[in-house]
């Protein structure tokens, strides 16, 4: 989406993101790690219904031209999954649900990032017995694999969940960033 404005000053970037709210989706759970994070960096956040994905953004603008506020889930989108155990259902008893929710997002343009927690092929490949899922570990990466290419899905895993709020709040605020930059 563009807008008849003059260029955004620096200035009005940096308060834009600065007052960035994280959309939080009401049925992201297991993650009051991400939250308490939020709330320490006193970020603004929001919980409430997201069409697809766990977390996005919208911004607070102040600039002439521009709507007052910008909501960016139809530009970006992060999918969290929070184990092992969970990315493998998505891939395999419930992999409708999921293939249809990236066929939506892909289909619209929506960039979506996949989150994997408490995950790395290292332990998937190595760590016989580290996840509960009857899912052979070749079939999980040969599966995730398949979607990342498929639905153009851009993948980051972090072994330490504690990492999480910090990596979701700073894409989002980049994703932010490059779409005033350009708009």
């Amino acid at each position: 989406m563009k807008f008849a404005f003059h260029p955004i000053s620096d200035v009005q970037l940096k308060e834009a993101i600065k007052n960035m709210t994280v959309i939080v989706d009401t049925r992201e759970n297991e993650n009051h790690h991400i939250l308490d994070y939020i709330r320490a960096k006193k970020i603004k956040y929001v919980i409430r219904k997201l069409e697809a994905g766990d977390y996005s953004l919208e911004l607070p603008l102040n600039i002439e031209g521009m709507p007052s506020v910008v909501s960016l889930e139809k530009r970006i989108v992060i999918e969290r999954k929070h184990s092992i155990d969970e990315i493998a259902t998505n891939l395999g008893k419930d992999s409708e649900r999921f293939e249809r929710e990236m066929i939506r997002l892909k289909a619209v343009g929506t960039k979506c990032v996949l989150l994997l927690e408490n995950f790395s092929f290292d332990r998937l490949y190595g760590e016989v017995g580290s996840y509960r899922s009857q899912m052979p570990s070749d079939q999980i990466a040969l599966r995730l694999n398949q979607y990342i290419v498929r639905y153009d899905l851009h993948l980051y895993t972090l072994n330490d969940k504690n990492h999480a709020g910090r990596l979701i709040t700073s894409l989002l605020a980049r994703h932010a960033y490059e779409y005033l930059k350009e708009a």
